[in-house]
C-alpha cells in the first residue's frame, strides 16, 4: 500500500494562486500612475468635447465645417513611448486627447500650408514653423522588477517639419524618479517645468534644463499643492493653494518669485481663431478658421458644434441609444462552462477508502451547457421599447438645449450689435457735452452764466463719461458671453458683424398661428408626450417580481489525466421559480403606473401652459416694442429736422449773442443724439422679443435662416449734416475754441417708416 503525503497536492494550486496574485499586483501598479495622469488630464480639460460616438447622431461639426472657409485638413499622428515616436496610421477622436499621442494637423490655405500641433491639455492648436519641433510628454515607463514596476517620466521628442512632411528624429529621457507628468517647455530660458506627484493630495513643481541635468524644485520650500501649469513668456502660470484656496500665480523662472497673476485677454491671438472639429467621417480630426466677423449663421454652427451644454446632451443621446440596444440582449441564451477536479487525498477522509471506488481519486470533470429563459421575451421587448422612447426623449432634450443655447447666443449677438451702435452714439453725446462745457466756460468768463449752469454742464459731462465706460464694459461682457456659448477662446479676435439687422421688418404671424406652430414643434412638449409612451412600455414590462421559466441543456464528461474518458452524459432540464410577492405586487404595480401616468399627463399640460404664457408674453411685448420703435423713429426724425432748421437759422442770424446761439444749437444736437440712443435701445428690445418668440416655438436653431437683409436706406445709412448745424457762422472765432466745434464723428441716421415686405405670402401684422 502506498502512503501519500497530504501536503503535496496543495503545492501546485498554491503556486498558481501566488503567481496570479503577483500578476494582479503588477497590473494594478502599472496602471497607478497612468490613472493619475488621466485624472489630471480630466481636470485640466474642463471644456473637453464629446467626440466619436456622439458625433454621427447630430451633425453639428459638419454644419460648422460647411459654414467656415478653409477646412481642408491633413492629419499626421505619432504614438510616443520610451522607445521613440512611431506613426499612427488612423487616429480616432479619442486619441487626440491622450498624452501618449502627438497629433499635427496641416491646414491648407490660399497662401500656403500651415501646420498646427494639437495640445491635449490646453485644448489649443499651436502653429509650428518649418524646422525642428520639440514636444515634451509624460510617458509611462515599465521596470523589470519591483512592486512598483512602472512610473511616469518626462521625455523630449524632436520632429523635423518640412512643409507638410513631418518626421520624428530623436527622443531623450529627462527624469528617472517617477511620478512626473504634464511637462511644459519654456523656450525663453531653455527649461522644462513639470508636476511631480508627492501623494494623492499634493503636487510639486519641478524644473530642469531642456538638455538634461538634475531636476530641482521650481519654488523653494513649497509646502502647498500646485498644478495646471502653462507657459507665459519667460515664466509659468499655475494654480496653487498657499492660503487654502486655489488661485492663479505666476513664477518668473529667472528670479523664482511667485506673484498673483491676473487673467488678461491677448488681443488678436491667431491661434484662438483656429478651432478643432471632426471630419466628414466623424473621426478624423480637422481644423477650421473662424472668420474675423461673425454672422448669425456662423454663430449658430459654432453653438451646435462646440457649446458644452449641447455636447453634453449629444453624449447623453448616444448613451440612451446604446442602452436601448443593450436591453434586447437579455433574450440571448446563457452559456455555462465548468471544470472540476477531485484531488487524490481529501481534507478529512480518503475518497477511495470512504467510497471503495478507486475511480473517485484524481478525476477531472468538464461541463458545457446552455440556458434559455422562456418567460422574459415580452418583458425584454417592452423594456427595449421603453429604452427607445427614452432615446427620443434624449433627442428632444438635445433639441431643447440647442434651442435654448441658440437663442442665448442670438441674444448676445444682438446685444453686442446694439452696444456697438450705442457706444458710437454715447461717444457723440460725450463730444457734445465737452463742447457744451467749453461754451459754458466761455459764457462764464464773459459774465453771461453762473455757477448753476456750470454745475448742470458738469453733471451732463460726468453722466456721458459714465455711459461710455458702461457701454465698453457691457460690450466686453456680451462678447465674452457669445464666445463662451460658441465654444471659442476668450482671445479669439472674431467679433459679431457690426451692421444691425432690421428685425422689425420680419413678418410675425398672429398669435393662434404661432401657438399651433409651437405646440407642434417645441421639443419640450414632444419630450413630455414621449414620457407617457415610456411609462406605457414600462407598464407592459410588468412587475419586477414575476415567475420565471428556463430551459437548459448540458453535456458533461469525466476522466483521469492521461487516460480515456470514464463517463459522459447529456442533461436536459426545465427550471422555474414563483416569487410570492408577485401576487401582491401586480396590484401595486398597476396603481403605481396609474399615478405615474396621471402625473405625466399633468406635466404635459403644465408644459403647454408654460409655453403658452411665454409665447403670449413674447408676442405681445414684440408688438409693443415695435410700436415704440415706430414712435421713437418719428421722434428721431423730428429731432433731426429741428437740428437742421436750427443750423440754417444760425447761419442767417445777424444779431444776438454768439455764445448763446452755440448753447442752443448744442441743445438741439443733444436732443437728436439722445433720440438716436433711445431708438437703438428700442431696436434691441424688438430684436430680443423676436428671438424669444422663435425660442418659444422651439425653432431657434433655424433663426439664422430668418435674418432679413439690410436695406440700403436702413437706419444705419448716414445723411448729410448742414455745416452750420455743427459750426454755425454766427459763432465768433474767439467765442469757442476750434476743437469745441469740430464736426461730429457720427452722422445722424435716416430712419424710414417700418413696412412689411410686399412680396411676403404671410399675413401682414400692423403695429
Amino acid at each position: 500500500m502506498t502512503v501519500r503525503s497530504s501536503s503535496l497536492p496543495f503545492i501546485r494550486p498554491l503556486l498558481c494562486l501566488v503567481v496570479l496574485t503577483l500578476a494582479l499586483i503588477t497590473v494594478a501598479c502599472a496602471r497607478r500612475d497612468q490613472a493619475g495622469v488621466e485624472q489630471q488630464m480630466e481636470v485640466d480639460a474642463q471644456r473637453r468635447v464629446y467626440l466619436g460616438l456622439a458625433h454621427p447622431l447630430v451633425d453639428g461639426d459638419q454644419r460648422l465645417l460647411a459654414a467656415l472657409p478653409g477646412a481642408r485638413t491633413r492629419t499626421m499622428a505619432f504614438t510616443v513611448s520610451p522607445s521613440g515616436a512611431t506613426p499612427l496610421a488612423a487616429p480616432d477622436a479619442a486619441a487626440a486627447w491622450r498624452e501618449e499621442v502627438v497629433i499635427f494637423l496641416a491646414l491648407e490655405r490660399a497662401e500656403g500650408t500651415a501646420v498646427y500641433l494639437l495640445d491635449p491639455r490646453r485644448m489649443r492648436l499651436d502653429l509650428v514653423q518649418d524646422g525642428t519641433c520639440v514636444v515634451h510628454r509624460g510617458v509611462l515607463v515599465s521596470k523589470a522588477l519591483g512592486i512598483r514596476d512602472s512610473a511616469l517620466e518626462v521625455f523630449r521628442f524632436a520632429f523635423t517639419i518640412a512643409g507638410a512632411a513631418i518626421t520624428p528624429t530623436a527622443h531623450v529621457r529627462l527624469t528617472n524618479d517617477g511620478g512626473n507628468a504634464l511637462p511644459v517647455a519654456v523656450p525663453a530660458l531653455a527649461s522644462v517645468v513639470y508636476a511631480h506627484r508627492l501623494d494623492e493630495q499634493r503636487t510639486r513643481l519641478m524644473r530642469l534644463d531642456a538638455d538634461g541635468g538634475a531636476p530641482r524644485p521650481l519654488l523653494a520650500q513649497q509646502e502647498f499643492d500646485a498644478r495646471h501649469v502653462r507657459v507665459d513668456g519667460d515664466g509659468v502660470i499655475f494654480a496653487a493653494n498657499p492660503d487654502g484656496a486655489y488661485r492663479l500665480y505666476r513664477c518668473d523662472l529667472a528670479s523664482g518669485a511667485m506673484v498673483p497673476w491676473e487673467i488678461t485677454t491677448p488681443a488678436g491671438d491667431e491661434r484662438a481663431a483656429v478651432v478643432f472639429a471632426l471630419g466628414a467621417d466623424g473621426f478624423a480630426p480637422q481644423v477650421a478658421e473662424i472668420p474675423g466677423e461673425l454672422t448669425l449663421a456662423v454663430v449658430a454652427a459654432l453653438v451646435e458644434a462646440r457649446n458644452p451644454a449641447v455636447m453634453r446632451r449629444r453624449a447623453l443621446l448616444a448613451a440612451a441609444l446604446i442602452e436601448a440596444h443593450q436591453l434586447r440582449l437579455a433574450n440571448l441564451p446563457t452559456i455555462s462552462l465548468g471544470a472540476f477536479y477531485t484531488p487524490v487525498v481529501g481534507v478529512f477522509t480518503d475518497p477511495v477508502g470512504f467510497s471503495g471506488d478507486y475511480l473517485a481519486e484524481g478525476v477531472m470533470r468538464g461541463l458545457i451547457g446552455v440556458m434559455q429563459p422562456l418567460l422574459e421575451w415580452d418583458r425584454n421587448h417592452a423594456l427595449s421599447a421603453a429604452g427607445r422612447v427614452r432615446a427620443t426623449i434624449a433627442r428632444d432634450a438635445l433639441a431643447e438645449a440647442l434651442n435654448q443655447q441658440q437663442a442665448e447666443a442670438a441674444l448676445a449677438f444682438i446685444a453686442y450689435q446694439a452696444l456697438h451702435l450705442r457706444l458710437v452714439q454715447d461717444r457723440a453725446l460725450l463730444a457734445v457735452a465737452e463742447r457744451a462745457a467749453a461754451a459754458q466756460a466761455h459764457q462764464q468768463a464773459a459774465g453771461h452764466a453762473g455757477s448753476e449752469q456750470r454745475l448742470l454742464v458738469e453733471q451732463e459731462l460726468v453722466a456721458r463719461q459714465s455711459d461710455v465706460a458702461s457701454d465698453e464694459r457691457w460690450q466686453r461682457v456680451q462678447l465674452d458671453r457669445l464666445k463662451g456659448l460658441c465654444g471659442l477662446a476668450d482671445s479669439c479676435p472674431s467679433v459679431p458683424l457690426a451692421v444691425p439687422t432690421p428685425w422689425e421688418t420680419v413678418v410675425v404671424d398672429d398669435y393662434p398661428v404661432l401657438l399651433r406652430t409651437a405646440l407642434l414643434n417645441h421639443p419640450r412638449l414632444r419630450a413630455a408626450h414621449a414620457a407617457l409612451r415610456e411609462a406605457f412600455f414600462a407598464g407592459q414590462a410588468g412587475s419586477r417580481y414575476r415567475p420565471s421559466l428556463a430551459l437548459s441543456a448540458g453535456y458533461a464528461i469525466s476522466g483521469k489525466p492521461g487516460s480515456e474518458a470514464i463517463d459522459d452524459f447529456v442533461s436536459l432540464g426545465l427550471s422555474g421559480n414563483l416569487p410570492l410577492a408577485w401576487f401582491k405586487d401586480r396590484d401595486l404595480q398597476g396603481d403605481y403606473l396609474g399615478q405615474i401616468a396621471a402625473a405625466l399627463r399633468s406635466g404635459e399640460e403644465a408644459a403647454a401652459l408654460e409655453l403658452r404664457r411665454d409665447l403670449a408674453d413674447s408676442w405681445a411685448a414684440y408688438h409693443h416694442a415695435r410700436g415704440q420703435l415706430l414712435t421713437q423713429r418719428a421722434q428721431l426724425r423730428s429731432a433731426q429736422e429741428q437740428w437742421r432748421i436750427a443750423g440754417l437759422r444760425a447761419e442767417r442770424e445777424q444779431a444776438g449773442v454768439a455764445s448763446l446761439t452755440v448753447t442752443g444749437l448744442l441743445g438741439f444736437e443733444r436732443a437728436m443724439r439722445l433720440a438716436q440712443r433711445l431708438e437703438t435701445d428700442v431696436w434691441r428690445e424688438v430684436a430680443e422679443r423676436y428671438v424669444r418668440i422663435v425660442q418659444s416655438q422651439g425653432l431657434a436653431n433655424g433663426l439664422w435662416r430668418m435674418v432679413p437683409s439690410v436695406a440700403p436706406d436702413s437706419a444705419t445709412a448716414p445723411v448729410a449734416v448742414p455745416a452750420a448745424a455743427v459750426a454755425p457762422a454766427a459763432v465768433a472765432p474767439a467765442a469757442v475754441a476750434p476743437a469745441a466745434v469740430a464736426p461730429a464723428t457720427v452722422a445722424p441716421a435716416t430712419v424710414p417708416p417700418i413696412a412689411d415686405p410686399p412680396s411676403s405670402p404671410l399675413k401682414k401684422v400692423q403695429p
